[in-house]
């Protein structure tokens, strides 16, 4: 067994200040890992914030474009203009997002459904143009591709770890933010 009462008493000193020291400096190390890692976890979250913003844009620039689609496939020639101008904002909007994802941890979903998204917009929005469409059809492609928009607003704060946010409070009012908001819109 191990007895401190050999040594002197300046050496019984230094042996559990080194010990105090040790045990301090694990802890304060355990201390710094978790910074750390909540550090890390922040500046994911502050990297998620602009594109899932911008999606929101895209949303309430889809449900605008929905209507004026289907104004101008009613023939109102009045909605032609503001629903084109309305399609480059979306349009810029989504390839402002897709370079903002790819400063998130890489996700192929993400990026694929994006690209998706934007070609499917793209699409609907030409027929529109040609007069292809019927309003209603119109109207349900708009809302299949805002459906889309939603499972990938989901799929964006899940990588960025916005949806992952330990506290409850803010948890809660990022999800009624971005997750919850687009009822609003």
């Amino acid at each position: 067994m191990f007895s401190l009462r050999h040594l002197s008493l300046g050496s019984r000193f230094a042996l559990l200040g080194t010990l105090v020291v040790v045990i301090i400096s694990l802890l304060a190390a355990l201390l710094m890992s978790q910074i750390w890692v909540q550090r890390q976890t922040t500046h994911r979250a502050l990297a998620g914030t602009p594109p899932a913003k911008l999606l929101l844009q895209v949303l309430g620039g889809l449900q605008g474009h929905r209507w004026l689609s289907s104004r101008q496939l009613s023939n109102d020639a009045a909605a032609t203009g503001p629903r084109a101008r309305l399609q480059a904002e979306i349009g810029e909007d989504l390839r402002q997002v897709q370079e903002l994802v790819q400063t998130l941890p890489a996700d192929a979903a993400l990026e694929e459904g994006l690209a998706q998204f934007a070609q499917g917009f793209t699409l609907l929005a030409q027929e529109v143009d040609q007069q292809r469409l019927v309003s209603r059809e119109s109207f349900d492609r708009h809302n299949a591709l805002a459906r889309q928009l939603d499972d990938l607003m989901a799929r964006l704060l899940t990588v960025s770890g916005l949806q992952l946010e330990p506290d409850a409070a803010i948890h809660f009012f990022i999800r009624a933010g971005f997750q919850e908001g687009k009822t609003v819109l």
